[in-house]
C-alpha cells in the first residue's frame, strides 16, 4: 500500500477479510505511520520505490493524495503490479487519461476505490428500480455531504457518477452547471485553497468559493442526473457525523424518479434504502417507506470494500475487466472536472473535455 492515511487504513482492514490476500506492507513519508503500521506486523517503507524492490507485491494500493497519484500508479504499473486506486482518480483529466493509458501498457488490472455497488444496500437500490411500481426511470437526483461544495465536488460526486454509469450503462454525454457565491455567479477570482475551504477535509489542491452550486448531466438514453452539493451548515454536520461515529459525515443520498414512484439510496453507515410509490388518490400524503437497514452498521464501508478487493482478485485470475474500472473512473474526472469548464464558459459542454487541464489551475 503506498499512503497509509485514514483510508488506506480502513482499506487495510478490508483486504484482511479477503481469502488468499496477503497484506505485507506500506510505502508513506510520513514516520508515525510507519510506526503504526509496524505495530500490525506490516513491513514499512519510506517510498515506493523501497516497497517495489524490497516487498515485491502482486496488487499495490495506491492511497495517497490525488495529486501524487501518477507517477505512484506508472511506477507500480512498469513492474508488473496490478492495482487498486483511491478515488478521485485525479483532479486533471490528462492525468487521469494517462494512468489509464499506463494500466494498458503494462497489460495488468486496474481497480478504483468505488465500494457502493457492493453493499448489500446498493443490491436492494437496483432490484427497487426494476419493480414495476417505480415505473420507467426519469432523472437521478444527489444529493452530498453538506460541507464546502468545492470539497463535496471533488471527492463526493464521484461516487453518484460511477453508479449512475452502472444503472444506465452508459456515460453522459454532456454537463450544464453554475455555482454561485455572494449572490453572483464565481469567477476564478474565487480560487482558493481547499484547506481555507474546508479545514476539517485533507489537503486538495484549490477549489472554487461557493454559497450554492448545481449540475445537470444528460445520458444517451434520455436519462438526467441533478447534482446539488448541499448547503454547509458545518456545526450541524460535525454534530451529526459524531453522533453516526464518523466525524464529518453524512448526508449523501442517490434518488431515483420514476414515472410511478421514487427510490432513494441514503449513503450513510452502508447505507439505507427507502421507497415512494404513487398512489392512485394523488391527494393522498407519500412516505418514504424503509426497505432496507443495514443490521450491523459501518461508517468504513469495510465489508463494500472487501468484496470490491476480492472482485479485483478474480480480476486478474480470470483475466477480466473489474466491475469498478479504472476507465470509468478517468471519464468520472472528466464529468467531475465538466461542472467547473461548464460554469466558467456558461453553457454545456461535452464529454470527454476537450481542453484536459484542470479549469481551476
Amino acid at each position: 500500500m503506498c499512503g497509509y492515511g485514514v483510508r488506506g487504513q480502513e482499506i487495510g482492514r478490508a483486504i484482511g477479510l479477503v481469502q488468499d490476500v496477503q497484506f505485507v506492507g506500506i510505502a508513506d513519508p510520513n514516520l508515525s505511520r510507519r510506526v503504526e503500521a509496524r505495530s500490525r506486523g506490516l513491513a514499512a517503507y519510506e517510498t515506493l520505490e523501497e516497497l517495489l524492490e524490497m516487498a515485491r507485491p502482486n496488487i499495490v494500493v495506491v492511497a495517497t493524495m490525488p495529486q501524487h497519484r501518477l507517477d505512484q500508479v506508472r511506477m507500480a504499473a512498469e513492474h508488473g503490479c496490478h492495482l487498486l486506486i483511491e478515488k478521485p482518480l485525479a483532479f486533471v483529466p490528462s492525468e487521469a487519461d494517462a494512468m489509464v493509458e499506463a494500466v494498458a501498457k503494462a497489460k495488468v488490472r486496474a481497480a478504483v476505490d468505488f465500494e457502493v455497488p457492493f453493499a448489500d444496500s446498493f443490491k436492494v437500490f437496483r432490484r427497487a428500480l426494476e419493480d414495476e411500481r417505480f415505473g420507467t426511470l426519469i432523472r437521478f437526483e444527489m444529493f452530498d455531504k453538506g460541507r464546502a461544495p468545492a470539497y463535496d465536488i471533488e471527492t463526493c460526486v464521484s461516487h453518484y457518477l460511477h453508479l449512475a454509469m452502472l444503472l444506465l450503462g452508459c456515460r453522459p454525454t454532456s454537463v450544464s452547471s453554475s455555482i454561485v457565491v455572494d449572490g453572483r455567479l464565481a469567477t476564478l477570482d474565487d480560487v482558493r485553497p481547499m484547506s481555507e475551504l474546508w479545514p476539517h477535509g485533507r489537503e486538495h489542491e484549490v477549489g472554487l468559493r461557493a454559497d450554492a452550486a448545481q449540475a445537470h448531466y444528460f445520458y444517451p438514453n434520455g436519462v438526467t442526473a441533478h447534482y446539488f452539493p448541499a448547503l454547509l451548515d458545518e456545526e450541524y454536520v460535525m454534530r451529526a457525523g459524531r453522533s453516526a461515529n464518523k466525524p464529518g459525515s453524512e448526508f449523501m443520498a442517490l434518488v431515483a424518479y420514476g414515472t410511478r414512484g421514487r427510490v432513494k439510496l441514503h449513503q450513510t453507515q452502508t447505507g439505507f434504502v427507502y421507497v415512494q410509490h404513487v398512489p392512485q388518490d394523488t391527494l393522498t400524503e407519500m412516505q418514504w417507506r424503509p426497505v432496507y437497514i443495514p443490521e450491523k452498521p459501518d461508517a468504513a464501508w469495510v465489508i463494500p470494500t472487501s468484496r470490491l478487493i476480492a472482485d479485483l482478485v478474480d480480476a486478474i485470475r480470470t483475466d477480466r475487466r473489474p466491475l469498478a474500472t479504472i476507465e470509468d473512473a478517468a471519464h468520472i474526472v472528466h464529468q467531475t472536472a465538466g461542472i467547473y469548464v461548464s460554469h466558467l464558459c456558461g453553457q454545456p459542454v461535452r464529454f470527454p473535455l476537450e481542453e484536459r487541464g484542470n479549469p481551476l489551475l
